[in-house]
């Protein structure tokens, strides 16, 4: 197993190395403004301080070990899966809100086991959150879909 965290550890910190120089070349401040590669340089850096992290953590004595999940749990993960793929497929037809909602929805009941009152309550005002923080209070452009 230290192996595996060495090998992951050298990738991980290449790829973060590989992502601040990317970054770079899109201009970290721009006119005295957050440039458009400042967030990307930060996730470069924090992948790469995370990467030397797990180089540096191999001396560890304990093995890790992890059961595949059986039975509920899987068909539970199974069912995330799929309604986050389908969750990507349908933005761009319902737009993010809708489909924020849905995906919500089918994550908060089939993770939580909540009633269907609450789930449907926190779903509604989360996407409301997300709608409000994104497109109104940060002004991004989010897909609309066909409504």
């Amino acid at each position: 197993m230290k192996r595996i965290n060495l090998w992951t550890g050298i990738i991980t910190l290449l790829i973060g190395l590989v992502w601040a120089i990317s970054a770079l070349k899109l201009g970290l401040i721009n006119k005295g403004q957050i440039g458009p590669g400042l967030w990307p340089f930060i996730v470069g850096v924090s992948l790469s301080f995370l990467g030397l992290l797990l180089i540096l953590s191999r001396k560890s004595k304990e093995e890790f070990s992890a059961d595949l999940p059986k039975g509920e749990r899987l068909l539970r993960l199974l069912i995330i899966l799929v309604s986050f793929t389908i969750y990507i497929f349908l933005i761009n037809f319902l737009g993010i809100f809708i489909s924020n909602i849905l995906f919500l929805f089918v994550l908060i009941r089939f993770w939580g086991e909540y009633s269907w009152i609450k789930v449907g309550l926190l779903s509604v005002s989360i996407a409301i959150s997300l709608h409000l923080i994104f497109t109104v209070w940060l002004n991004m452009p989010l897909p609309t879909g066909l409504f």
